[in-house]
C-alpha cells in the first residue's frame, strides 16, 4: 500500500535499501532529477525525503555534486524489530 505522502514513498525506499546495504557507505544514490522521474513526484517532495534522511544521518549531500550515503547503521533495522516486539 502506497503512504499516503509521496516523500514517505521515497524516504521508505531509501531507507530500505540503506538498512539492507543494496547502498553502502559512501554510494552515490540517484539524483534528485532521477527520483523525481522515477516516483513521478515533484521537486520539492524529492528534497522533503533526502532532507529527513539527511537529518537521521543516513545521507550526506553535497550540492553540485550528488548525494551519498553517509554510514550504513546495521541497528536501524534492529530497532525497528525491538519496537515491534514491545507493542
Amino acid at each position: 500500500m502506497r503512504n499516503s505522502f509521496l516523500y514517505m514513498n521515497i524516504y521508505d525506499d531509501l531507507r530500505k535499501k540503506i538498512e539492507q546495504g543494496i547502498y553502502m557507505d559512501g554510494d552515490r544514490i540517484a539524483s534528485e532529477e532521477e527520483l523525481k522521474n522515477k516516483f513521478g513526484v515533484s521537486m520539492i517532495t524529492v528534497k522533503k525525503a533526502l532532507s529527513m534522511l539527511k537529518e537521521e544521518g543516513l545521507l550526506q549531500r553535497i550540492p553540485g555534486v550528488g548525494t551519498f550515503v553517509k554510514g550504513r547503521n546495521p541497528v536501524i533495522g534492529e530497532e525497528k524489530k525491538i519496537l515491534s516486539y514491545q507493542m
